[in-house]
């Protein structure tokens, strides 16, 4: 009895298993035909309008913002436009222009026939195209307002009865004006072609270069800035400056012409900038006006356009001539010089130097390590013979001066000059430095009247006790300054 018990109850469990694997497999299936039910989700299709060969394409026609201009193509592959004759198309926009010519669609059907299309903005489209093929056929394009989405605009067909919308993509490769799709112009040139330039802000000029080449050298041998004085520079500095107007650059063509200077600040420019290359020369002018994305106008002389450009470029371009210079206020040996005269802080003292010429025993000029005619000099001093040593001890005190610091923008000098230097080359050239009050530590310094730097006042005092030693004929070879002077400053004065 007992065993026949066991064997109801197991036979129990085993149907309860089997119902259960019954009901799992039931739900099983049931999950299975549901996803079996449900297609995956797929993208639109395009609605295909135009199929054809690039090579079919043979014009396209735009009407946009005012402006209407035709582009076709060469067999060459160049783009132009009659509206426009002898003016250079940038082929990327006669690219996908004609392009989407050649397999153009829509992005969706808004209606089936065209009704109210003014409520489409296309009783008075913003743009119209023309695709013209090579079998005769053309169609004409009508494009009007953005889709609520902002992701398309309606537009319509001539010969299709539909409202269909063109995606924002396809938009961009037609909303051009003419101008806009001309390249733009930019001072396309290496550093190393460079011959001079000459910087005005605000119609006075800021900086005036010549720029030497040098046949045996890569780069630049010689730069001398000619205005505010002549002078030599830094070259790795005046190197990456060129560098810089090189590599200028335009950010696009601002809409307006040639005859409209005035509204982009360009009849009175902020800024003129003069190059000369070895195949041409430049006039860049700069605008006065910003626009409210932070770009400043131009135009460049070898184009009709007024382009834009990050303001940004213009702190570059007018970059202060002593950010360039080498600072050497005064630089003479006494081998290139006739005279030299020092006043000021109660001395008085004029050296005239005589160059004799070493010749060999053919009578030519006999030439040193550096390839300068060997010379032997005669001093005098306030008209008498003067000691050679002392002479030339004096000279190593005060043949060369650097600047120490810039002056403010706005100093002028006041009254008379507390020390002086004038000295005259061999060549007969002329050259005077004045030394002016600026503040407790620096005279500003006016070489042939332009004043841009100051030394500090122990330098100048250096000269003048060197002038006392000279006359007492005590004056030992320069080895350091007989005054001890700081770090020269690489900022304007605060005061």
């Amino acid at each position: 009895m007992k065993m026949k018990k066991n064997l109801l109850i197991l036979l129990g469990v085993v149907a309860l298993l089997a119902v259960a694997v019954i009901v799992i497999l039931s739900v099983d299936g049931i999950n299975k035909g549901e996803a079996e039910a449900t297609p995956a989700p797929t993208s639109k299709p395009l609605v295909k309008l135009i199929q054809k060969s690039l090579e079919e394409v043979k014009s396209v026609a735009v009407d946009y913002d005012g402006d209407h201009y035709t582009l076709t193509k060469d067999a060459s592959g160049v783009y132009s436009s009659p509206e426009y004759p002898g003016i250079e198309i940038k082929s990327s926009y006669g690219d996908v222009m004609f392009s989407s010519a050649a397999d153009f669609y829509a992005l969706d059907v808004i209606s089936q026939e065209q009704t109210d299309l003014a409520n489409y903005g296309l009783a008075k489209p913003q743009c119209t195209l023309v695709f013209t093929y090579t079998d005769g056929t053309s169609q004409k394009v009508l494009v009007g307002d953005k889709t609520p989405s902002g992701t398309a605009y309606y537009m319509v067909l001539d010969g299709d009865p539909r409202v269909l919308t063109m995606s924002y993509s396809m938009s961009l490769n037609y909303f051009y004006r003419f101008n806009q799709i001309r390249p733009v112009v930019d001072i396309t040139t290496s550093t190393d072609d460079f011959q001079y330039m000459k910087l005005e802000v605000e119609g006075k000029v800021a900086m005036e270069a010549d720029i030497i080449q040098g046949d045996d050298k890569v780069g630049i041998t010689t730069i001398e800035i000619v205005n505010p004085w002549r002078s030599g520079v830094n070259s790795e500095k005046f190197v990456e400056y060129l560098d810089a107007i090189a590599k200028f650059g335009f950010s696009g063509v601002a809409e307006g012409g040639k005859d409209d200077l005035a509204a982009f600040g360009l009849d009175a420019p902020y800024m003129t900038m003069n190059l000369k290359t070895g195949a041409k020369e430049y006039t860049l002018l700069v605008g006065s006006i910003s626009n409210v994305e932070g770009y400043r106008y131009a135009k460049l002389s070898d184009s009709d356009l007024i382009y834009y450009f990050d303001n940004a470029q213009v702190t570059t371009l007018e970059t202060k001539p002593y950010d360039l210079m080498d600072r050497l206020v005064l630089l003479v040996g006494i081998g290139t010089i006739q005279s030299f005269r020092f006043d000021g802080l109660g001395q008085d003292l004029q050296i005239n130097v005589e160059q004799t010429y070493q010749v060999d025993e053919n009578g030519e000029q006999v030439l040193d390590s550096e390839g300068q005619p060997k010379a032997t000099q005669n001093f005098t001093c306030d008209g008498k013979p003067s000691d050679g040593d002392q002479s030339r001890y004096f000279f190593q005190y005060c043949s060369s001066i650097t600047a120490d610091t810039v002056l403010k923008e706005d100093f002028a000098p006041q009254g008379d000059a507390l020390a002086s230097i004038a000295y005259t080359k061999l060549s007969g050239a002329e050259t005077r430095i004045d030394f002016y009050e600026y503040d407790t530590d620096f005279y500003a310094v006016s070489v042939n009247g332009a004043s841009h730097f100051g030394v500090r006042k122990e330098k100048v005092k250096d000269i003048a006790d060197a002038v006392t030693l000279f006359r007492e004929g005590t004056l030992r070879r320069y080895a350091t300054s007989i005054t001890p002077t700081p770090a020269p400053e690489t900022t304007p004065s605060a005061e």
